[in-house]
């Protein structure tokens, strides 16, 4: 499985806080993880989430946190790439930003507010195929210089009405810029479900817009 993201990132206004948004559009391709051995590839889910800073954490140079909202839309090319639902929810995120390493998690949840039962891989009724997530998403990494980094990222999703979680570990480089950040890395699916693949490759682009 291959992975790239474009991920626009921009923060706004002053006084009381800050205002940070993150928009999440994956472009994907599967290999071997449909049971017709067909190969997906297309756009994902998009994923907007956005974070408020209280003015206090903003100008704090170590620990930061923010509280806010998530919302998943649907425009996956592929149904077996997204969940063809809308989906709407709280989020958090905390970070502690040292000289040389750093270390946060960032925890969102999801509650599907539509969706086509018919869809649904395993035939589950309409209340089934409304499916609720919890995305946890914890990470470490270390400067090598001021340009490159390396770290290690986790990004789990437990299904609640399937009871189960699931998602990768990725290792991963990351090169940032002015305006940009590009990060290349391995993802691994420890023990996952079936039809998840065992290995993968994550591209990304992070637009810094301040």
């Amino acid at each position: 499985m291959s992975l790239i993201g474009a991920e626009p990132a921009f923060s706004f206004g002053e006084g009381r806080g800050r205002w940070v948004s993150r928009t999440l559009l994956p472009l994907i391709r599967e290999d071997g993880v449909d049971p017709d051995d067909r190969v997906q590839t297309g756009m994902g889910d998009l994923l907007q989430t956005l974070y408020y800073v209280p003015a206090s954490v903003a100008r704090d140079d170590g620990f930061r946190w923010g509280v806010g909202a998530t919302l998943r839309a649907p425009p996956a090319s592929d149904d077996a790439l997204g969940e063809d639902e809308w989906a709407l929810g709280p989020a958090f995120a905390a970070a502690w930003i040292g000289r040389r390493w750093s270390w946060g998690a960032q925890v969102q949840h999801l509650h599907a507010i539509g969706g086509d039962a018919d869809d649904d891989p395993d035939g589950n009724s309409d209340d089934d195929s409304d499916r609720d997530y919890t995305l946890l998403s914890p990470f470490a990494a270390g400067d090598l210089s001021a340009r490159w980094s390396v770290g290690v990222q986790v990004d789990a999703a437990y299904d609640w009405q399937r009871d189960r979680i699931k998602g990768p570990l990725t290792l991963f480089a990351r090169r940032a810029g002015e305006a940009f950040a590009f990060d290349a890395g391995f993802r691994y699916w420890i023990d996952g479900p079936t039809e998840e693949p065992e290995w993968g490759v994550r591209l990304g682009l992070t637009w810094i817009l301040d």
